[in-house]
């Protein structure tokens, strides 16, 4: 039998796979079956890492703890990834990433909880206000990086430019909402699963064409 508890926040109702049983149903067997810290275990004969916010499962044995079918499992599995909830690294079972592990959990959360995967703060004191350069410091730490943001772009299929470019929408976007970012990569990684950039590159090219269009009718 299971041992212990993990702390969930509330918030994960407002999230999409929330209305559809079965997908929270599975979700939140995939939060609590994950690890909660990094730990070495032997799977197949081999030694291999389950870091925090992952786990191994079969679709056999995901069936015997949601009552699922095997074939409905994977196909959710593969929605799921799709929709950037989870990563599934290629073995011999499902091993699983949750890509926001991190945020479902209470003690990262607090009631301004942001759903972009970042952690969040208002500017609401002294403690909590982030200056645009402190942003941009953190931007440039990652940057610097080569081997993080290699990954980063062979994961998204970006160039370094795109990279630079998303960054700086990124922290404008958590500038203007007071947010903190906790985990720069973590962040960009969510952001570009959830694809933000081309969101805030629409938003701004609909507001460059309302500006030339009020220019012209002011002429």
């Amino acid at each position: 039998m299971a041992q212990g508890f993990i702390q969930l926040h509330r918030k994960i109702l407002d999230e999409w796979f929330w209305k559809d049983s079965s997908y929270a149903h599975l979700m939140t067997t995939l939060i609590l079956e994950a690890n909660h810290e990094s730990a070495k275990i032997l799977f197949k004969g081999e030694l291999r890492t389950i870091e925090q916010g992952e786990t191994i499962r079969t679709t056999r044995q995901l069936e015997a703890k949601t009552g699922i079918p095997k074939s409905t499992i994977s196909r959710m599995l593969k929605k799921l990834s799709k929709f950037g909830e989870i990563e599934i690294i290629k073995t011999k079972a499902s091993h699983i990433k949750i890509i926001r592990y991190k945020q479902f959990m209470t003690g990262d959360l607090d009631e301004n909880w942001d759903k972009s995967g970042a952690g969040v703060g208002l500017n609401n004191n002294d403690n909590n206000i982030y200056t645009f350069a402190e942003y941009e410091s953190a931007k440039n730490e990652f940057l610097s990086d080569n081997d993080v943001v290699d990954k980063i772009r062979s994961k998204h299929s970006k160039t370094l430019a795109r990279i630079d470019q998303e960054s700086t929408l990124m922290i404008k976007h958590y500038y203007k909402k007071g947010k903190k970012i906790e985990d720069f990569e973590d962040a960009l990684d969510t952001w570009l699963l959830k694809g933000k950039g081309m969101f805030e590159d629409a938003k701004q090219r609909d507001y460059e064409k309302e500006q030339a269009l009020d220019t012209m009718m002011l002429k």
